[in-house]
């Protein structure tokens, strides 16, 4: 895995994960290596999603379109769900029929493995940020200065989330389909785009080129980085 993905991985803290792992089922095309993906991405996606449920409840409340005690219900609905998700990952292997398949098809099993086993890290980051939330939201009400560190909070959680949205397409998907066919992309988008709640930004290109989708992944991490360090 390149630079870009490596340095994500070790900002996150990514930990030991538990995904299960799924053969081919005695597929022998390029369908089954997108719908291993999918297995792999779409709970990532589905996690994002509670994810930003939480932090849209915060912003309703900001700007007095959500009841207090709503908005907490929301945050801690998305962190329950968070937790449960968790809980419930298992470690993620290829399996040797898929690997083989991957292969045939330019993807490096490895580098693919190191992807499936980042969930939990993940995973881990939201739980914190929305304990964080929780108990930011909890002081705001009535309390001036609590409203004011609920909404820096709050802005970072989306500023960085937002850049998520960008790297997270190219580099957990566009990454490892780039060079494609037509044909098989048009898959790729239909049993993966098509069915993502989170991780589609707007302005999403198709590229084609490795080194350029990594240069994008980059640009959205180094922002990131930046608002972590503020």
């Amino acid at each position: 895995m390149k630079k870009a993905v490596i340095l994500f991985f070790i900002l996150c803290g990514v930990m030991s994960v538990y995904m299960t792992g799924c053969s081919p089922e005695g597929k022998s095309s390029y369908e089954s290596v997108v719908m291993e993906h999918a297995r792999v991405f779409l709970p990532m996606d589905g996690d994002g999603r509670s994810y930003e449920n939480a932090l849209s409840a915060a912003e309703e409340y900001l700007e007095g379109e959500m009841k207090h005690k709503d908005a907490l219900k929301q945050v801690d609905q998305s962190r329950r769900e968070l937790m449960e998700a968790r809980n419930t990952v298992k470690a993620y292997e290829v399996s040797k029929e898929m690997s083989q398949l991957m292969e045939k098809y330019g993807i490096i099993p490895e580098e693919f493995e190191v992807f499936g086993n980042c969930r939990a890290g993940e995973l881990q980051g939201y739980i914190e940020n929305l304990d964080a939330l929780c108990e930011c939201l909890e002081s705001a009400e009535g309390s001036d200065s609590g409203h004011q560190q609920l909404e820096s909070l709050y802005d970072q959680c989306r500023t960085i989330q937002e850049n998520n949205h960008g790297y997270y397409y190219y580099m957990f998907i566009n990454y490892w389909f780039a060079g494609w066919e037509e044909k098989r992309v048009d898959y790729v988008k239909a049993q993966i785009m098509d069915r993502l709640e989170c991780y589609l930004p707007e302005d999403y290109v198709w590229e084609t080129d490795k080194d350029t989708i990594e240069e994008k992944g980059s640009r959205y991490l180094a922002a990131m980085e930046e608002c972590r360090a503020e």
